[in-house]
This record gives structure tokens, C-alpha cells and sequence, in this order.
């Protein structure tokens, strides 16, 4: 397992518009500003980091992961929240790339320490770089992830409407006159309707269940996230 534990350290930021150099201090909320940027998954499932202040809940550092396998099968300390790569993570890589792509010789990678094409492994092992290189704010390529992220999620979420419809499950028990508009009652109640999706596939047979993590790896991943922020909540309540 490969792990890059966050501490305060000093490192150089090159600003992409002007070149100029300049020298901060990298402290956990930097870490933890990433970590919610490139939409990480992580050890306490929530999804809006950023907001929650862990700093303030006795956390000291973020350990970033290749995957949730290895945050399973790693030994990590308490005070530390772990993050791995989501979809958003790996379509952000994919949109940087194609940034370069279309505008070859505007950023020279080399001054960030950083080489063509970007990896997963350099937002995990190098992650102050590729921090800097990125700069959402100037460089236009997270909108790019975004449209692909809605459209495989689109996907999945058409597979999961399905596997309710043809299931013995009564949607009027979650407030729904019928399976059909699941989807558009998800996208208008993100967070209301991603619990009720959640409670449906809690009520499915285990062999559609076991297919669902194979066919809707995404939405399923984020299932996972919501059982392990209800259990960190109630553990802080």
C-alpha cells in the first residue's frame, strides 16, 4: 500500500499565470481544501469536508490512498482522516491532460516537478505539485470532469431505477407514486434523494445487491461513504 501522510512542511508555489515564486506554509487545512476540491473519498464519508472543520474534532493530519482497499486493509492512527481517489478524482486527471493537450508549451510541468501525462500517483505522492499546477480558479478543465462525471452517474443511476422497477419493492413507502421518476427525484433532492436510494437498495435481494456493486461501482461507493458519515456523526453527537 502506498500512503503519503500530510504534515506542516514548506514548499515552493509557482503561480501558473505570472511564474512568479512564492513560499507558503502547507498545514492541514490545505490538505483538507484539496482533499474536498478533487472530491475525495474519505475515511469519515463526508462529502463537504471543507465545511466540517475536522481540525477542530482532534484530526492532525490526512493520509492519502490509492483506493478504498487500502484504506480497508491499512493500520492507520486515530487522529488521521483518510482520503482515496472518487470518479471526480480520476475525470479531473483526465480533463487536466486534455488541458495540455490543447494548450502544448502554455505550462511548463517540469517547474512544478511534475511531468506530462499527470497520474493518480502524483495527486497521492505529490500532491502539493499537482495543488499548484491545477489552480481550478484559472485553469477552465474542472467543468469538463463535471459533464462526464453527470453522464456516468446518468448511467448508473438508470440501472439502479431499473433493478427497483422489476424488485417486489413499494416506492409509495418512500413518498414516491411510482419507480419511474426516482432519477428526477434524486437530481432535485440530492441529498434527501440520495438517502432514499440508499434505503431502497437496503431492501433488495443480496444477488441484485451484489450485482449493483459491479454495475454501479460510483453510486455504490457513495452508499459506502453514507454509512461510514452516519456512523462518524453519531459518534459525534
Amino acid at each position: 500500500m502506498r500512503k503519503r501522510t500530510i504534515t506542516i512542511l514548506i514548499f515552493c508555489t509557482l503561480l501558473i499565470l505570472n511564474s512568479c515564486t512564492t513560499y507558503e506554509e502547507i498545514t492541514m487545512r490545505d490538505a483538507v481544501i484539496f482533499s474536498h476540491n478533487m472530491e475525495f473519498h474519505n475515511s469519515l464519508g463526508v462529502r463537504k469536508l471543507y465545511f466540517e472543520r475536522p481540525e477542530d474534532r482532534g484530526y492532525t493530519q490526512i493520509i492519502f490512498v490509492y483506493s478504498e482497499e487500502d484504506f480497508l486493509a491499512g493500520d492507520f492512527p486515530n487522529e488521521a482522516i483518510v482520503a482515496w481517489p472518487s470518479l471526480v478524482t480520476y475525470l479531473s486527471i483526465y480533463a487536466a491532460n486534455n488541458w495540455l493537450r490543447e494548450n502544448e508549451g502554455g505550462v511548463a510541468l517540469e517547474t512544478y516537478g511534475l511531468t506530462y501525462p499527470l497520474t493518480v500517483r502524483d495527486m497521492i505522492d505529490n500532491w502539493e505539485a499537482y495543488r499548484s499546477f491545477t489552480h481550478w480558479r484559472d485553469l477552465d478543465i474542472l467543468e469538463h470532469s463535471m459533464d462526464e462525471f453527470g453522464r456516468i452517474m446518468s448511467l448508473e443511476e438508470n440501472i439502479f431505477v431499473g433493478a427497483i422497477i422489476v424488485s417486489d419493492i413499494d416506492v409509495t413507502d418512500f413518498g414516491l407514486e411510482s419507480p419511474t421518476p426516482i432519477r428526477d427525484f434524486f437530481r432535485r433532492n440530492e441529498i434527501t434523494g440520495r438517502s432514499i436510494i440508499f434505503e431502497m437498495y437496503d431492501k433488495l435481494d443480496e444477488d441484485v445487491q451484489r450485482k449493483l456493486l459491479t454495475e454501479t461501482p460510483n453510486l455504490m461507493a457513495d452508499y459506502r461513504a453514507e454509512l461510514r458519515y452516519i456512523e462518524w456523526r453519531a459518534r459525534h453527537e
